[in-house]
């Protein structure tokens, strides 16, 4: 009797368990490559997924537990609470960068405009844009893949 495979949700959460994976960033990919929400996933994790979804969920854990980040999985990384689009051609927001919109925002500024050199993935801009009044940005990047996004 052949071998059968268990494309269950469960065994996909055992698997990154065993690859030593993060629960939140396993349940971040099964959940972002599904379309599932987390509270399913944790609900019904006898859930059987379509052979090749469940083999494209499996390839990325495994990339991830050979380290690409969860972010480049998943195409989106979070910054001053929004999200945002990255991929390879950008670089992923860091916490660490917030300090820069809360540096401007500390600043009285009259109808600021701001240039962002290096704009990858947008979201400085489009966070000052958001959160100052009257701003206006140029953005500029030197790579033509990272203005595409």
């Amino acid at each position: 009797m052949p071998h059968q495979t268990d494309y269950s949700i469960a065994n996909l959460l055992q698997i990154g368990t065993k690859l030593g994976l993060k629960i939140n960033d396993i349940l971040e990919v099964v959940s972002c490559l599904s379309g599932l929400s987390k509270e399913s996933i944790f609900a019904f994790p006898e859930t059987i997924l379509p052979q090749k979804e469940w083999f494209s969920i499996l390839r990325n854990l495994e990339e991830l537990s050979f380290g690409k980040p969860v972010e480049l999985i998943i195409n989106k990384a979070y910054f001053y609470g929004r999200q945002f689009y990255v991929n390879e051609n950008t670089l992923i927001p860091r916490r660490e960068t917030e300090t820069i919109v809360d540096l401007v925002k500390s600043v009285p500024l009259k109808s600021p405009f701001f240039l962002d050199l290096g704009i990858g993935s947008g979201n400085i801009a489009i966070t000052l844009l958001l959160e100052l009044e009257g701003s206006k940005c140029v953005g500029v990047d030197i790579s033509m893949e990272a203005l595409e996004v």
